[in-house]
């Protein structure tokens, strides 16, 4: 029977997770030059395809250049290839042929990267609550005890600071109103 991320044992999972970050390093590895864009340049690409249809459609295009090259010599230039006086159908059929390949990769990874997130927020869901409740006991006993105070002193560090931030922006809101 296979077990679960929650039957493993501490050792076990940890042993699972450097496999499966040297299988990602390997990944990384077999394709290189993979881009990255910040947020502002994804939200803003015309790379976005409407699926395999529009990907069909762009061929078609390419076709009809390829028929008829002088009609589309306007645009020879804006192909970012080496030959400015020709659209260069090969390059511009090349990358589709990789985005297509890519594609097949990216739609495998994206919903695996989306259940690893997802494991994340249930693991942290699961423990969270309970913790930040015990939070809230130790934090009135801090005062009254030495060693809970000097151990639980990250914790007061960390959500004081929280707490310090929210206060001055809610007092720089007051201010500008």
């Amino acid at each position: 029977m296979t077990k679960t991320i929650d039957d493993m044992s501490a050792e076990q999972l940890q042993k699972s997770v450097t496999r499966a970050v040297g299988l990602l390093e390997e990944l990384e590895g077999l394709l290189p030059g993979l881009v990255h864009f910040t947020a502002e340049e994804r939200a803003g690409t015309d790379g976005r395809f409407r699926g395999k249809d529009e990907e069909d459609a762009l061929r078609a295009v390419l076709t009809v250049i390829e028929r008829d090259p002088a009609s589309f010599r306007v645009l020879a230039d804006k192909d970012d290839g080496r030959d400015p006086e020709r659209v260069e159908t090969e390059l511009l059929r090349a990358r589709l042929d990789r985005r297509a390949v890519l594609a097949r990769v990216a739609e495998r990874v994206a919903p695996l990267a989306q259940r690893l997130e997802d494991t994340v927020l249930a693991q942290g869901e699961r423990c969270k609550p309970v913790l930040l409740s015990a939070y809230g006991i130790a934090r009135t006993l801090a005062p009254h005890d030495a060693a809970i105070k000097s151990l639980l002193a990250p914790a007061i560090d960390y959500y004081g600071a929280i707490g310090r931030k929210a206060a001055r922006t809610r007092a720089e809101k007051k201010a500008d109103t």
